[in-house]
């Protein structure tokens, strides 16, 4: 059993995180540095500042707000730190409530609670990494007798009426 004296929250394990704590700074100080002054740094930040506008804090969270068109509804999506994105990956599609979904399911998942730059790679690099997905997409052959049903089936008529008969 885990031991949940060391389960960080959300908003400490954001904090832990730098590039999330300069993000909050932006959004504390409520303005969007230059771009040359982030130019330097990486995917993650150079993202989240191209998204600034949608992204605030909520309760010490970095969230973003993502319209979600299809539903006409306003999401709030917590920016993910690094190390806790295979937790999510994980939770959203190994679990017995996740199912193992494919790539679009998951990824659907994720992003009803979630967010970081780059979710929708790291989804499709994990659920085309996953044993169990491989397993049951590629069977192993010979494992299960195989016949193609498709060159099995006739269709004779008796008395006008098809009837099948499989060979």
């Amino acid at each position: 059993m885990p031991d949940k004296s060391k389960d960080l929250t959300l908003i400490e394990l954001q904090s832990k995180y730098s590039d999330l704590k300069l993000v909050k700074r932006w959004l504390t100080e409520g303005q969007r540095p230059q771009y040359n002054e982030v130019s330097g740094k990486g995917y993650f930040i150079r993202s989240l500042w191209s998204q600034f506008d949608c992204l605030e804090l909520q309760g010490g969270i970095v969230v973003r707000r993502h319209d979600d068109r299809e539903r006409n509804i306003v999401k709030l999506q917590a920016v993910i730190p690094m190390s806790e994105r295979k937790q999510v990956l994980e939770y959203c599609h190994d679990t017995e409530y996740a199912g193992h979904l494919a790539v679009h399911k998951t990824r659907e998942k994720i992003r009803q609670s979630y967010y970081w730059p780059g979710l929708q790679s790291d989804v499709r690099a994990y659920v085309g990494g996953c044993n169990k997905c491989t397993r049951n997409k590629f069977p192993i052959k010979g494992s299960v007798p195989h016949r193609d049903w498709r060159r099995a089936m006739v269709v004779t008529r008796v008395r006008d009426q098809p009837v099948w008969l499989i060979m």
